[in-house]
């Protein structure tokens, strides 16, 4: 269930409170990955892990680290990041096809606990470690390159036109981005902020030459959110 999590991190986030229109996460999340290439970089992603690639393998052993559970950790501690998960399950994203890729690519066993309500207080099953990997493991080349092959990939202007199309005339996008400009989500991500372990990995990115900060200025923006002056390295 790590990658459930990490996934739901990097996934926009989400408030929680029902309306009286339910969202339709499963058509959103369908339109955007066909807008935005995934069978593209899922095949390029499985070309890489056929052929034994050294930065493929590198990136699945962090996804096995110490370093990243102790994110994951971090962030199921807080009350607002369990009721988003619910608000995702309730809303009809059926995460567990993506499970069972990613056990299938980087061969991690996945468990998965989507029970509703009564699953959410629950704590995910464990992945056992059997190693200790550092950021520095992760990123540099391994982390970069892949990075610009996916970014080759993926259009960015499309996706950006869908966007703003759905804002306008989508009621399932109007009442998602509603839930994004919600107290409590933005709760949800300062609290990743809060993560040592998230800081060390942040500023590491930094240091590489990931312009961590116009994305997060760019997402600040888009959202709504009145206060993203997080944490300088």
């Amino acid at each position: 269930m790590r990658i459930c999590k990490v996934v739901l991190l990097a996934v926009g986030l989400f408030s929680f409170a029902f309306q009286a229109h339910c969202v339709e996460l499963d058509n959103l999340c369908e339109e955007f990955l066909q807008v935005s290439n995934w069978e593209d970089i899922v095949a390029l992603l499985e070309n890489k892990m056929a052929i034994g690639d050294s930065d493929m393998l590198r990136i699945g052993r962090y996804l096995n680290s110490t370093d990243l559970q102790a994110i994951i950790d971090h962030m199921w501690e807080q009350q607002e990041f369990e009721q988003f998960y619910k608000w995702i399950l309730d809303n009809g994203l059926n995460p567990q096809p993506f499970y069972d890729w990613i056990d299938d690519l980087i061969h991690i066993e996945i468990n998965s606990t989507t029970n509703g309500a009564s699953g959410i207080g629950e704590k995910i099953e464990d992945i056992s470690l059997h190693l200790k990997m550092s950021r520095q493991d992760f990123v540099g080349r391994s982390l970069r390159s892949l990075y610009e092959e996916i970014k080759a990939i993926v259009p960015l202007h499309d996706i950006l036109t869908w966007l703003i199309g759905h804002c306008i005339d989508d009621q399932d996008m109007i009442d998602l981005m509603d839930k994004l400009q919600e107290r409590d989500t933005k709760k949800v991500m300062d609290h990743l902020y809060n993560s040592t372990e998230f800081q060390d990995l942040r500023c590491t990115l930094l240091e590489e030459g990931f312009k961590i900060r116009e994305y997060e200025i760019g997402v600040c923006g888009f959202i709504g959110w009145g206060d993203c002056n997080y944490f300088e390295c």
